[in-house]
């Protein structure tokens, strides 16, 4: 049964203060590696194309860069520092990683603020018609996208240019 927006009461506040936890948590894990850099490009783009294309356009271009069972990897070890580094390390480079990681925050708020079941027990299929039938959550993940966004560009150093 599909819920709308109107029946879906989600704070900014809560959202907010969600994802700017599990950014400073990437953040003190990772440091000033690579992987930083690729996600606070990642943060950047993909809110532009949230808008445009679509929730679940942009949960599959995830997993296709990152592949869906390491994205779901990802997703269930966030909160875990040792468990998230060796689930990224099956990824072969920093872009993947990036890409998991987005969308395992994107992924892992939704599922927090709008109370829903482990969206890693669900096949890829399951999980993208999901995303499609609850309309309520394309309008969460604006939400969330763009505070991804602004905490990523307030708590990673951005690339100097040369």
């Amino acid at each position: 049964m599909s819920r709308n927006i109107s029946e879906m009461v989600v704070s900014e506040d809560i959202v907010a203060l969600k994802v700017a936890k599990i950014i400073n948590n990437i953040v003190n894990i990772f440091k000033d590696e690579g992987v930083l850099k690729h996600f606070r490009t990642r943060a950047r783009q993909l809110y532009e194309a949230l808008v445009y294309q679509g929730l679940y356009q942009i949960t599959a271009y995830c997993a296709g860069k990152a592949g869906y069972a390491e994205l779901m990897n990802v997703y269930n070890t966030l909160t875990r520092p040792t468990e998230l580094r060796e689930a990224l390390s099956k990824i072969k480079d920093d872009e993947g990683r990036s890409y998991a990681l987005y969308g395992a925050v994107l992924l892992r708020v939704l599922t927090d603020v709008c109370n829903l079941e482990d969206l890693s027990k669900l096949d890829i299929d399951k999980l993208l018609e999901k995303l499609i039938e609850e309309q309520y959550l394309e309008q969460v993940a604006y939400m969330v996208a763009k505070w991804i966004k602004l905490c990523a560009e307030a708590l990673i150093k951005r690339e100097e240019r040369q």
